[in-house]
């Protein structure tokens, strides 16, 4: 992974930390937990952070969802 991916990850986690009222390390978790569950759709970290995934994390989180769905 390079250094722009890395940096947009960390900021994604920066910023629902902020939004939800959470530790990034908590936030971080949750991510992984979602990725890590075989039974959705994808296992890619990105997915959740900075993806179509990510209104899923926020729902984990308890943040309101900022993006429509299809």
């Amino acid at each position: 992974m390079d250094f722009a991916t890395r940096d947009r990850y960390r900021h994604a986690v920066e910023d629902l930390a902020r939004g939800s009222g959470r530790s990034e390390i908590n936030v971080a978790g949750q991510a992984l937990t979602l990725a890590g569950n075989r039974e959705r759709r994808t296992e890619d970290l990105g997915y959740y952070l900075i993806s179509k995934g990510r209104p899923s994390l926020e729902h984990a989180l308890a943040i309101a969802s900022r993006y429509a769905t299809d």
